[in-house]
């Protein structure tokens, strides 16, 4: 299943289509990284919390954290079905 684009939502600047870096939102991404890691997680993932502010990145879906070089967390599994 492919996330259609979206356009970054206020508070978050465009990286790349469908990645963002989070800055001062209540507004929550599909998914989340970290700007010094390869993972990304579900937002409410005990890591995804633990990532500092200023490095949080937004994916709009799977398709667009792999091609920006991320892959799955390995505890929260976003992306793949319950």
């Amino acid at each position: 299943m492919q996330t259609p684009y979206n356009p970054p939502l206020p508070g978050f600047v465009e990286l790349a289509p469908g990645v963002w870096r989070l800055q001062d939102s209540d507004r929550q991404p599909a998914f989340i990284g970290s700007a010094h890691s390869r993972r990304f997680h579900a937002p409410a993932c005990g890591h995804a919390a633990r990532i500092r502010p200023g490095n949080r990145l937004g994916f709009a879906g799977p398709a667009a954290a792999a091609a920006y070089g991320y892959r799955p967390c390995l505890l929260c599994k976003p992306g793949q079905s319950a």
